[in-house]
């Protein structure tokens, strides 16, 4: 599928804010936002605040930058794991202009921002913001223009030219021949080196259990375990989630009474009602 691989790794390099995409252009505004926020106040808490910001921001997009790498990697490249994927090929007529649509867009959008920018002024200030999107310095040059004319050549080449004949070649594989779709790299392998680098944000861990009389030279069995922990989800959305489910049974508890209850809870509110209104 060559030219969905290559719509979709236009899809994941504007993700990523990666330029010259457009996912760049407004990364790189909020970037300017904080650095604008920061130096216009002498709180120290406000500019440590932005400062935080921007390095959280700054992780966010290596994380996804490794996230979108590993689903690119898994999807489109390597061996096929099933029938299915090995038989897959690229969709009709219609899908793919879509996809192109969207994927021009993030080229465009990513090259000339100082075309929409201006546009979202208006939005900023109803928001009761400094309207400083205007003057962020983002003008492509001539050479970045040129660049990205290239680009666009040549990923249109890739999208839509049809290879005439299909060449296939043998990878070294260690001298065992054509490895089985089990050997190749899957989804955890892939992420690890990601999640060990930033194991202290969200809490990586990993833990092997080897057996053996001489589990050193010869092991018997081996069983690998990693979790991931990340500590906002873990202590900050894991409650609030904990904390809607409760209020949820607790509503339902309350639909689901019986009429006896049901006037219960119709005394026991007009009585704190007028005990309310006796007060105030």
């Amino acid at each position: 599928m060559p030219r969905t691989t290559a719509l979709f790794a236009i899809a994941a390099f504007s993700v990523c804010a990666i330029p010259p995409f457009s996912g760049f252009a407004s990364k790189w505004a909020i970037y300017q936002s904080l650095f604008q926020f920061a130096s216009s106040t002498s709180l120290p808490l406000v500019r440590a605040v932005a400062l935080i910001a921007i390095a959280l921001l700054s992780a966010v997009g290596a994380l996804s930058v490794g996230a979108f790498a590993k689903a690119l990697g898994l999807g489109f490249l390597g061996r096929a794991r099933s029938k299915v994927a090995a038989n897959a090929t690229d969709p009709g007529g219609v899908s793919l202009i879509g996809q192109s649509i969207l994927a021009l867009s993030c080229i465009a959008l990513g090259a000339l921002p100082i075309l929409i920018m201006p546009l979202l002024v208006p939005i900023v200030t109803l928001a009761h913001t400094p309207a400083a999107l205007a003057a962020i310095p983002y003008a492509p040059t001539a050479p970045v223009l040129i660049a990205l004319a290239l680009l666009t050549l040549l990923c249109g080449f890739a999208i839509f030219a049809r290879p005439k004949t299909v060449r296939t070649y043998s990878t070294w594989e260690c001298g065992f021949g054509s490895l089985a779709p089990r050997g190749t790299i899957a989804s955890g392998s892939f992420a690890r080196g990601f999640a060990g680098m930033f194991g202290p944000l969200l809490r990586y861990r990993t833990e092997a259990k080897i057996k053996g009389r001489d589990r050193r030279h010869f092991p018997e069995s081996m069983v690998v375990e990693t979790e991931i922990k990340p500590p906002i989800e873990t202590y900050i959305y894991a409650p609030l989630l904990g904390g809607f489910q409760l209020a949820g049974k607790m509503l339902t508890n309350l639909q689901t009474a019986s009429i006896h209850v049901h006037l219960l809870y119709v005394f026991a509110s007009i009585f704190g009602l007028l005990v309310l209104g006796r007060f105030l």
